[in-house]
Parts: structure tokens; sequence; C-alpha cells
């Protein structure tokens, strides 16, 4: 009987110790899928920008940040319509994008870095802010919008598509 005891502690702690390793690695996948997710979402090319101001801390309502791309005549205004702190460090920033009819940006100020998403409307476009750290410098990425998960047939948040200023 003290054979049976032992060997169903050691059966139990193989088991034990084979759970917790497989489960390790399964926790990693849900990582894995959403950054392939991600990458779906993203096209493969970076479209370098120099953001100004390049101090981007002191930001308020009205201010303009202006992206221009380094290697094409691609070029935005963003007139900041909104700013709020709702966290410490955190800024949240809402702008136009050249005017209202334009587009609009979503973007974060965080840790002296800014990312975000800015739709262009006219041209039926949308862009993924993001800050390359092997670079040194701030990207545009398209976003794919068809990999996008829309809910169809839902009624627009502003109706007539008119925007809301605080």
């Amino acid at each position: 009987m003290k054979n049976t005891f032992v060997h169903s502690i050691i059966i139990a702690s193989i088991f034990l110790t084979a759970v917790a390793c497989g489960s390790s690695e399964k926790e990693n996948e849900p990582e894995k899928v959403a950054s392939d997710i991600t990458e779906q979402k993203l096209t493969a090319d970076h479209i370098y920008i120099e953001v100004s101001p390049s101090d981007l801390g002191s930001v308020k309502k009205g201010d303009e940040i202006n992206l221009a791309a380094e290697d094409t005549s691609m070029s935005f205004t963003l007139t900041i319509r909104r700013v709020s702190e709702a966290v410490k460090g955190i800024k949240s920033i809402s702008a136009y994008v050249d005017d209202s009819e334009t587009g609009q940006a979503a973007l974060i100020f965080r840790g002296g870095r800014l990312s975000g998403q800015i739709d262009i409307f006219d041209q039926d476009l949308r862009y993924s802010v993001a800050f390359d750290t092997a670079q040194g410098a701030y990207y545009l990425q398209q976003v794919n919008k068809d990999s996008l998960d829309v809910l169809q047939g839902s009624k627009p948040l502003t109706p007539d598509n008119k925007t809301i200023d605080n």
C-alpha cells in the first residue's frame, strides 16, 4: 500500500508538471494570434514622417501638429480640437486632418511618444501612427480597412456625419 501511495504521488506530480508546462505554451498563443491579426490589418510599408512640433507634451486645443513624409510629398496638418489627460502622463488628442472634411485623428501621447489612428475621409484611407525605436522616427502605416471587424448596419454615432466639439 505504501508503494501504491508513492507511485500515485509520482504520477500526480508528473501530471501536474506536464499540465503546468503545457499551459505556459498555450498562454503565449493568444499573443501570437493577436499579433498575426494586427499584422494582417496593416500593410507592410512604413512611411517615415517628421512630426513637428517635436515637444508634443504641451499641445493644447487649437495648436497644430504637422506630419510630413520624408520620401513623398504627403503631409498632413492636424488641428487639435481636444486634449484630455484622464490618467496622469497619458494624453488623449483628438484632431482634424487639414480640416474637418478631410479627416480626423485620434492620438495618444504617452511616455514622450505619439501613437494612434488617422482617418482620411476623402481618400477612404486609415493610417496607424507609431514610433520605430530602431530608426528613432515616427511612421505611418496604412490600415487594410477590408480586414477590420466592422459591425454592418449600425447607425453612426454622430448623426449626419456631424462632429461633436468640446
